[in-house]
């Protein structure tokens, strides 16, 4: 029961990638800074994309050649397997193709582990099905079906030297149903491995970057080996994973270990600072929901670690940024979104956050936008301003050339040609 004979009509494709739909088509690149403007009012200017192949880049311990994940811009999609109407939020495979053909390269599923009856053993099996925690078991989408229909979407023929990032978010029953119907994470390896044979199966060589290098779970698990410090060169054509499970912490998920490149850990809001809360300490990968109404209090602000602006942006040089919108639940608890449907994507960019996720269910003014942006490119290098510096080199003087290490000869007194 995955859903899949819903009618859906609001998404149509165009040549140039861009979607539309029956209230309005996107603005022209033309007039698009007269048309939107960010969060304090001032004008939009786009970034054009840039080469990834030879753009000199440094680290603060070594110099390299390669761009990596955390010095770009990359297009994503939230949630890409539900289809939103006014009943109900159904999952479903048909999004999929849409989605990869508009050129998204950071998709988020949430993955349930559920159990079924098998009418031939009358047995109980867990199975991994994508839904949210708000659709029956049934209703859900297997999680083989849906790395089935991306394998037959070509994530890569479109843009084969971009890697594809795969959120999973999974989740299994709680005993504790006062506190939380679902909590993070399965409670059998074996359903971990359903979801790796699903991997494994349509995307055998496609799993992890490229070479040997030790980046992810799978390396040494130093700061350098974070998803941000990917080289593109390194896992273009390829998936990683970024997962809720800490494979340090659960050994249950160590066959996906070498594959998952950040753990996913969204932040809760704090009730004082439910509008401007959007700076925490340093990390390698923060993840924030966009509220709806944080636009209507001057967009991004400091919080109340005390940090600032500047620090925002100094740890998105360093670090990943994952922007959510916000899911506003109706009183029927289907995802029906209204209001600010999607985070508004330049009040995000000018702080270098590189992924900002939206929602192609309803085409607002900010998807718009989104879409125009990353018209001709699915990842667009970010501004050199938004980049982490290079490091002051302390260089010493160079030598004269005319000294040497022949004797000198000198004159002391009365005595002369002395050899020194």
């Amino acid at each position: 029961m995955c859903g899949n004979n819903i009618k859906y009509h609001y998404l149509v494709k165009k040549k140039n990638s861009i979607l539309i739909n029956q209230f309005g088509t996107l603005p022209s690149k033309k007039n698009v800074t007269e048309n939107f403007t960010d969060s304090q009012g001032g004008t939009i200017n786009l970034y054009k994309p840039s080469s990834f192949e030879d753009v000199p880049y440094f680290t603060s311990d070594k110099i390299r050649t390669a761009i990596c994940i955390k010095d770009c811009y990359i297009k994503g999609v939230y949630k890409p397997y539900i289809l939103d109407n006014e009943n109900n939020s159904m999952p479903t495979t048909e999004l999929i193709r849409v989605v990869i053909n508009a050129g998204a390269r950071y998709l988020s599923f949430d993955v349930f582990e559920d159990d079924f009856i098998n009418t031939n053993t009358n047995e109980s099996t867990f199975i991994p099905m994508v839904r949210t925690e708000f659709n029956k078991k049934t209703d859900g989408v297997g999680f083989h079906d849906i790395i089935k229909k991306l394998k037959d979407s070509q994530p890569f023929r479109i843009n084969p030297n971009y890697p594809l990032i795969l959120q999973l978010n999974f989740y299994t029953h709680s005993n504790d149903k006062k506190k939380n119907k679902y909590k993070e994470g399965f409670d059998y390896e074996l359903t971990y491995n359903k979801v790796y044979s699903a991997l494994h199966e349509f995307f055998k060589d496609k799993l992890g970057h490229k070479g040997q290098a030790p980046y992810g779970f799978g390396g040494n698990r130093t700061p350098n080996a974070s998803l941000g410090n990917v080289p593109i060169k390194l896992c273009g054509g390829r998936i990683l994973l970024v997962c809720n499970v800490d494979p340090q912490e659960d050994k249950r998920i160590k066959i996906l270990s070498p594959y998952i490149y950040a753990v996913y850990h969204n932040q809760k809001k704090d009730e004082e600072y439910t509008h401007i809360n959007m700076i925490q300490p340093d990390s390698l990968f923060n993840v924030y929901t966009y509220d709806s109404t944080l636009e209507s209090f001057g967009g991004i602000k400091a919080g109340k670690f005390g940090t600032s602006i500047t620090n925002f942006i100094n740890n998105n040089k360093t670090g990943v940024r994952l922007i959510e919108p916000e899911v506003i639940i109706n009183n029927n608890k289907s995802i029906y979104r209204n209001g600010l449907y999607n985070p508004n994507p330049m009040d995000c960019m000018k702080y270098g956050c590189q992924i900002i996720l939206m929602n192609y269910n309803i085409i607002d003014q900010n998807l718009q936008l989104y879409m125009v942006f990353f018209d001709k490119s699915s990842i667009i290098l970010k501004p050199k301003d938004l980049r982490e510096s290079p490091p002051k080199l302390e260089c010493n003087n160079l030598q004269n050339v005319h000294l040497s290490f022949k004797p000198k000869v000198a004159n002391v007194g009365n005595y002369k040609n002395i050899k020194l």
